[in-house]
């Protein structure tokens, strides 16, 4: 009889920690910051830079991100490219950025600026597009109708 019993329970045991495991929503999966490196040389002779990318999701469908330029050799901080704050939504292996502030430099032949010195674009009316990889850890940046390269791809830090 005790037999029988414990052969009950351990079948109850067993069948209760084989449940569906739940599956977690898109934007709990993307939250977190995502970088981007690329080492470049300027045209101009100013010198050899790092230039990082940063995205960061919040599961509350906003993103944050900026563009820095770092010494090469050091990796301090110089200045800016760019920064925005926005939404984002996620549809089956894509995600979109909706900026609704923007501040860019707006110069094209110098690598950065302080960031009180970018300027802002009111009229923001475009979107960012990345294709998300490797359960969520790789984003790469690409165009609707490939109309542009697909860049540098993000990786997840945290």
């Amino acid at each position: 009889m005790k037999a029988k019993l414990l052969a009950i329970f351990a079948l109850v045991i067993v069948l209760s920690s084989c449940r569906d495991v739940e599956e977690l929503p898109p934007n709990v999966l993307i939250e977190g910051t995502f970088q981007s490196n690329a080492e470049v040389g300027a045209g101009w002779g100013t010198g050899k830079f790092n230039y990082e990318n940063t995205l960061k999701f919040n599961s509350n469908g906003t993103v944050y991100a900026e563009g820095v330029t770092k010494d090469l050799e050091t990796g301090e901080v110089l200045g800016y490219r760019f920064y925005y704050t926005g939404t984002f939504s996620i549809v089956d292996e894509n995600v979109q950025i909706i900026p609704d502030e923007y501040f860019h430099m707006n110069v094209a032949d110098i690598d950065y600026l302080p960031k009180e010195d970018l300027l802002s674009h009111q009229e923001v009316v475009y979107t960012e597009n990345y294709n998300i990889a490797e359960n969520f850890t790789k984003l790469t940046y690409f165009c609707p109708d490939n109309e542009c390269g697909t860049g540098i791809p993000y990786f997840k830090l945290d």
